[in-house]
């Protein structure tokens, strides 16, 4: 968001994984770097280029996951999201704008629409008959575009959760 951070993702040799390098364009320097066991990508810049939110997937007893992490530019910290109202899920993550709305795509067929700062799910948005498997935000955050394995993409409404059209 600045013009200065680039962050650079790389699946591992052999896919044993994926490694982040944050960067500074305009010292030509290494911030930080990271490694992650799973796949995990970038989702974009928040909380106005302090933080970058990557998503990891990956297993856990045999069941795909998905996990959202909040990585600090100053401290090189890396938080883990926990939604307290979703069960470990397959779906997919979205970020709006700034990243106070997080978009789960839920194995139940739902989006629910969660708020960072209230840390509570703000809508649900069901529809879809089958897995949720990719969600994303207009770059206004106003609106939310969600594809499903029942082979249709959505359109929402953000704020209200009224579904605006189907694409089948």
């Amino acid at each position: 968001p600045n013009n200065k951070h680039l962050l650079i993702e790389s699946a591992g040799d052999g896919g044993d994984g994926s490694s982040i390098v944050w960067w500074n364009l305009d010292t030509n320097t290494q911030l930080n770097a990271t490694k992650f066991s799973g796949h995990v990508t970038v989702e974009g810049f928040i909380d106005g280029g302090k933080k970058v939110a990557l998503v990891s997937t990956g297993t856990n007893h045999g069941e795909a996951q998905i996990s959202l992490k909040l990585w600090d530019s100053e401290s090189g910290l890396i938080e883990s999201v926990k939604v307290k109202e979703i069960p470990p899920f397959g779906g997919d993550i979205a970020l709006a704008s700034e990243g106070n709305l997080v978009a789960l795509g839920d194995a139940d067929n739902s989006v629910k629409i969660w708020d960072r700062a209230e840390k509570k799910i703000l809508q649900t948005l069901s529809g879809h008959e089958e897995l949720v498997n990719v969600v994303t935000f207009s770059p206004d955050g106003r609106l939310l575009a969600t594809g499903g394995w029942d082979e249709t993409v959505r359109i929402w409404d953000a704020a209200s959760g009224n579904q605006l059209k189907v694409l089948r």
